[in-house]
């Protein structure tokens, strides 16, 4: 930390004091020194020309490029996946709860949103990550878009297939767990 504010001392004095002479000179406890004050056996340092460069004679005001904020609105989606669950995966969860993630890039953008269909359905996430309950057991398929203000699809993400498997009481092997249990 402490080269940090002789490198930033140096800078500033370099930039104020662009006619005068500075000096450069390890002290005692090994540190490298910089100042304009000449000490004893200690030369000047050369430093470079500064360099000039010509300011613009249009305001920023009246620039006619766009604002970032412009550019990134003008930005098309570059790519929009579901991460989980993956295609033809299996999820084990007796509540039927199953979890969907999704990526984008660029993020959302404001005025859009994302739409995600389960079975036909279409649910309005407030983000990339949403739950479901109580999905009953079998396969399910999931989509999800992105659409502007107006409703016109921008990008689709990949439809996968997953299916969801859930305890049941009817089952061969929940019936057998019950007569060994003797109820």
């Amino acid at each position: 930390m402490k080269w940090c504010g002789q490198f930033i001392f140096l800078f500033l004095l370099c930039s104020f004091t662009s006619q005068a002479d500075i000096y450069r000179w390890v002290d005692e406890n090994g540190a490298t020194v910089y100042s304009d004050k000449p000490q004893d056996g200690v030369d000047a340092v050369k430093l470079p020309e500064l360099g000039i460069y010509p300011g613009s004679s249009r305001s920023p005001a009246s620039s006619n490029g766009p604002t970032p904020k412009q550019d990134e609105q003008d930005e098309p989606y570059s790519e929009f996946r579901i991460l989980s669950p993956v295609n033809e995966g299996t999820v084990r969860n007796n509540a039927g709860k199953v979890t969907v993630t999704m990526q984008l890039t660029p993020k959302l953008k404001p005025g859009h949103k994302i739409v995600v269909n389960l079975d036909g359905k279409d649910i309005e996430p407030p983000g990339l990550r949403l739950s479901f309950t109580n999905i009953d057991r079998g396969s399910h398929t999931l989509n999800a878009q992105i659409l502007d203000k107006d409703d016109n699809l921008l990008i689709s993400a990949n439809e996968i297939t997953f299916h969801l498997q859930r305890f049941s009481a009817l089952s061969p092997a929940a019936k057998a767990r019950k007569a060994q249990s003797g109820q």
